[in-house]
């Protein structure tokens, strides 16, 4: 318990100092009011300081912060997503890495920042290719208007839009992860060579390999926003196999940068987006196992199954 009293040690460099006073007298004085009353109602977290009723709570829309005890005053409602939290503990007991936007779900800071970055380099990707885009659009007219041949500069134009497309899809899905109050994410950085996307006590994890790869975050967060829109089952959707997801996945870790895709499949390195389809992911070799094969066709030989696609 405290009142926070802020004492300015120097006016000319603005330098402040925080002092917290502990006694009785002074907890419920009207001066430990009146000090806060001094400045700007948006205060701890950018939420509203509320006097009113003299209780002097921090407004988190869903509820109210109680900064002396500190915790919330009600119970989360989203507290059945953390059962082995307390549904009055604020920030997951971590104030210092997590945030709390609204009073109802705590997340981490750094995945905020990952995501973030991860949608950065996405748009900044996207804006490349439009603006070779544009000068290819620019070219074709001029062929056009001298009667040349340009099926071969459109069938680029085409591609290159569909890579746009595909990246923008990325940057939305994340804006939706990060906006949404009914499901919690997280990043985990590993210095392991491949990624995972998983659910762990109602929590969409994402192991992010390379520790922090942005082709491989791009990846797994394609896997954590189809988990989370197909209720923490990987394969609802996708027809009982995870190759749609993974065609999905790898699509977007395509359109972001062709060279993380190469050499990973025995059908070759796809030179546009629709050669990443179901045939090439089957062809992924992980640590010496085709790893799509197993997960699709458990007991199998993946020499039957790869000897069938080569034949269509």
């Amino acid at each position: 318990m405290g009142c926070v009293k802020l004492h300015i040690l120097d006016k000319q460099y603005k330098r402040t100092e925080l002092k917290v006073s502990y006694s009785r007298k002074e907890l419920t004085s009207k001066s430990c009011a009146k000090n806060l009353r001094r400045y700007p109602p948006y205060k701890f977290g950018d939420k509203e300081y509320d006097e009113m009723h003299g209780l002097n709570w921090f407004d988190f829309n869903a509820r109210f912060y109680n900064g002396i005890v500190p915790g919330f005053t009600t119970m989360d409602p989203l507290a059945e997503l953390r059962p082995n939290e307390s549904p009055y503990s604020t920030f997951g007991n971590n104030p210092i890495r997590n945030v709390d936007p609204d009073g109802r779900y705590w997340v981490n800071s750094s995945d905020s920042a990952y995501a973030g970055q991860l949608q950065q380099e996405m748009t900044n990707q996207a804006n490349s290719t439009q603006k070779s885009l544009d000068r290819l659009n620019s070219n074709i007219a001029k062929k056009q208007a001298k009667g040349k041949d340009v099926s071969k500069d459109q069938a680029n134009a085409t591609e290159m839009q569909a890579n746009i497309d595909n990246l923008n899809a990325g940057i939305s899905e994340l804006t939706a992860m990060g906006a949404t109050t009914e499901q919690g994410f997280t990043y985990n950085m590993t210095d392991k060579d491949v990624g995972y996307a998983y659910m762990e006590n109602g929590i969409v994890v994402m192991d992010i390999a390379g520790n922090g790869s942005v082709s491989n975050g791009i990846h797994e967060s394609s896997h954590g926003y189809d988990l989370w829109q197909n209720g923490g089952r990987t394969t609802v959707g996708y027809g009982g196999n995870f190759i749609p997801g993974e065609t999905k996945a790898y699509g977007r870790q395509f359109s972001y940068d062709k060279s993380t895709v190469r050499s990973l499949s025995d059908f070759g390195n796809p030179k546009s987006l629709s050669d990443i389809n179901g045939r090439w992911v089957l062809g992924i070799q992980s640590g010496g196992k085709y790893i799509y094969i197993e997960l699709n066709y458990p007991g199998r030989n993946p020499k039957d199954i790869l000897r069938t696609l080569r034949q269509k």
